[in-house]
């Protein structure tokens, strides 16, 4: 009777594993080149780079001063939970996904100053994107009146 309590054990144990395994998602790892035309117009280069699809939604981006007279540029990224911050629209369903979290760059009120030709890559993290989503957008929070924001339009996850 012992052994067959250990065996019922075992198959429990391994059938426990194989449906745990079964149910983990993949993590998605995209490269991306998509640049930002509003900031491409402002003497901006901004970037994403990559995006990560697993528990949450990563991004990589790059942030560079494309001006070479001398003048410096201030970036900043408005926190999670604002109006301003960042924010990622599934194109097809409509559905929005919130910053979570900022990394490599200040939090407004703080700046950074890039000189000329200086880049600095950062990384923002997102609530996770769905499974189905195909193509996003990312925008640089709600613009208030007679404001554009930074925009990455149409970034496909196929």
């Amino acid at each position: 009777m012992q052994l067959s309590t250990i065996r019922i054990f075992h198959i429990i144990s391994i059938s426990m594993i194989i449906l745990l395994s079964s149910c983990a998602e993949a993590k998605r790892e995209i490269v991306v080149e998509k640049n930002c035309e509003i900031c491409e117009q402002a003497q901006i280069d901004f970037k994403v780079r990559e995006l990560v699809i697993s528990d949450k939604t990563y991004i990589h981006f790059t942030i560079g001063n494309k001006l070479n007279d001398g003048g410096n540029r201030s970036f900043t990224v408005h926190p999670p939970g604002t109006k301003k911050s960042f924010f990622i629209v599934d194109s097809d369903s409509g559905k929005r996904f919130n910053l979570l979290n900022v990394e490599g760059v200040p939090v407004f009120p703080q700046t950074i100053e890039l000189g000329p030709n200086e880049s600095r890559d950062f990384n923002l993290t997102f609530e996770k994107l769905n499974s189905s989503s195909k193509k996003i957008h990312i925008i640089g929070g709600e613009p208030e009146e007679g404001q554009d924001v930074a925009q990455f339009m149409g970034i496909d996850l196929e």
